[in-house]
């Protein structure tokens, strides 16, 4: 399947249910008000048009029945903590990475990264065409939550203070990262430091890290890895990647159904139209990484394929550990080969 292929299909699922399919609001007057934390800082791009732009298109949708509030990261909750602040109640719903949380629940070491990378709407694509949605609120609801649905991001690259030519180079050095991309670091002989996205750039300004991956450019270039790094690896070394959207399941199941579509309305458009505006952006911020002077170190396919290798080791390691974790790699996997992995 080609990339022109999955914009369709995203686009299909994203449009499936328009906003114009939205009933007006009803007799029902009660005003539901939600809060949402995201993982985002609010100088971020994906700040003002995922969380704020959600949350205002689902007020303007509900005539302002239900009113989310947006706090960034950090706003209500220390985002390591937000898993846990939105099960309890404490907060209504986040706009997060559920692989931070692999260590409550085998089922979320991944979840939102991939052994390979096919196309960069890979995940969007098994989550509302090939089941991956089903999967991710079988696993949620054990905690409490639910899985509300998904928004892609781009690939992401090595940003590093010193030359890493190859896979050799990682030996020895010291690397920010998290979940299965850790694991792959970890396996090529990298030490791994794990810390949330907000305070990567002062571990790596701080010498605590020598090189970092952290979601795609033009959340690294808003946050100044280009200050504190001189390399960037190119191609992207994973791809498919999502946010993922959870709420509260009682704060869920207390909306009215019309309210529920509207949300899930909300956030298919608000999906749609930031993605649009991610692929514009992302060559707008590549080109003044080159103007800034950052040096762009090409791998070769021999080179990619080892780090692939490495990824792909470590999550069936790890689903050799978890039935749970096995049957979502599975899935993927099936969706992979169909876009084309092993050919």
């Amino acid at each position: 399947m080609r990339k022109g292929t999955c914009v369709l299909v995203l686009l299909a699922a994203l449009l499936g249910v328009s906003a114009a399919s939205v009933t007006s609001a009803s007799a029902q007057a009660k005003v539901f008000k939600w809060k949402l934390q995201t993982v985002d800082d609010a100088s971020l791009m994906e700040y003002k048009l995922l969380a704020v732009k959600f949350a205002d298109r689902v007020r303007e949708l509900s005539n302002g029945r239900l009113d989310i509030k947006v706090f960034p990261a950090g706003g209500l909750s220390p985002s390591f903590e937000v898993f846990d602040a939105v099960k309890k109640g404490l907060i209504d719903m986040s706009q997060h990475y559920l692989v931070y949380w692999a260590g409550k629940d085998p089922g979320l070491y991944a979840c939102c990264e991939w052994a390979a990378m096919r196309d960069p709407l890979q995940g969007m694509v098994w989550y509302y065409h090939a089941g991956g949605l089903d999967i991710m609120r079988k696993i949620l609801a054990k905690h409490g939550l639910h899985y509300l649905g998904a928004s892609p991001i781009g690939g992401e690259h090595i940003w590093s203070k010193k030359p890493i030519r190859g896979v050799a180079d990682l030996k020895g050095m010291k690397v920010r990262a998290a979940g299965a991309a850790g694991d792959m670091f970890s396996i090529l002989g990298a030490s791994v430091v794990s810390v949330p996205g907000g305070e990567v750039y002062q571990a790596l300004e701080r010498g605590v890290v020598d090189a970092a991956e952290f979601t795609f450019p033009t959340v690294n270039y808003a946050l100044g890895f280009h200050e504190v790094t001189k390399y960037i690896i190119l191609p992207t070394y994973s791809g498919g990647g999502t946010y993922d959207w959870f709420v509260n399941a009682k704060a869920w199941e207390a909306l009215p159904d019309d309210l529920k579509k509207i949300v899930e309305v909300a956030l298919n458009e608000t999906t749609l139209l930031y993605w649009l505006k991610n692929i514009a952006e992302t060559e707008v911020v590549m080109e003044k990484l080159r103007k800034h002077g950052m040096t762009f170190i090409q791998w070769p396919p021999e080179e990619m394929a080892k780090l692939e290798a490495a990824r792909v080791a470590a999550m069936e390691k790890f689903a050799a550990k978890s039935p749970e974790f096995a049957t979502k790699l599975k899935s993927q996997m099936e969706l992979l080969r169909l876009l084309g992995y092993g050919r």
